[in-house]
């Protein structure tokens, strides 16, 4: 009974303050660790942009496509990816640039995987046959084999039984 009591006279009222107020520095913290991430993508993302472009090319068209698409599907929403990628540009850009590299990365290893598969294409060179004269040629005579000729296969007939069938026929 002199436990429980102790237990509860030594809980501190402001001690749930405490937590509370550490989760709100934390979320500050994160906050401006965000809000650092983002400005740097902010200026680093035209260079995101022109290099996806050099990558992949068709990712910025397969993108421009979509946004088109919506809005032939329903302008509000067409509009509404427009103002979306008009203001969060960065983030569209380190999106476009990372699909461009993964691409780029299928690829390669899909490249790779065909090779292991089928085996690498080779270069060839032709080479020239010997060229032999008129009326010489590179065997003997004497060294050919005559074969004896070949007896044609005669069918040989069956007996039809009473309980013939289609099945029986074939052999």
């Amino acid at each position: 009974m002199a436990n429980q009591q102790k237990q509860r006279g030594s809980s501190n009222p402001l001690g749930n303050l405490t937590f509370i107020a550490m989760a709100i520095g934390a979320l500050i913290v994160l906050f401006f660790l965000a809000r650092i991430a983002f400005n740097l993508v902010y200026w680093i993302a035209p260079f995101l942009f022109l290099a996806t472009l050099v990558i992949d090319y068709k990712v910025v068209v397969d993108y421009g496509k979509w946004v088109l698409g919506l809005f032939k599907m329903n302008p509000l929403y067409g509009l509404g990816a427009s103002v979306v990628t008009f203001f969060v540009y960065p983030v569209v850009a380190f999106f476009l640039f990372g699909k461009a590299l993964v691409k780029k990365k299928i690829g390669s290893m899909k490249e790779q995987m065909d090779k292991k598969v089928n085996g690498e294409y080779t270069e060839y060179e032709e080479v020239e046959e010997d060229f032999v004269p008129d009326g010489e040629t590179l065997i003997n005579e004497k060294d050919l084999v005559e074969l004896p000729p070949i007896k044609p296969k005669v069918k040989q007939a069956q007996p039809k039984s009473n309980n013939s069938n289609e099945y029986e026929d074939l052999f």
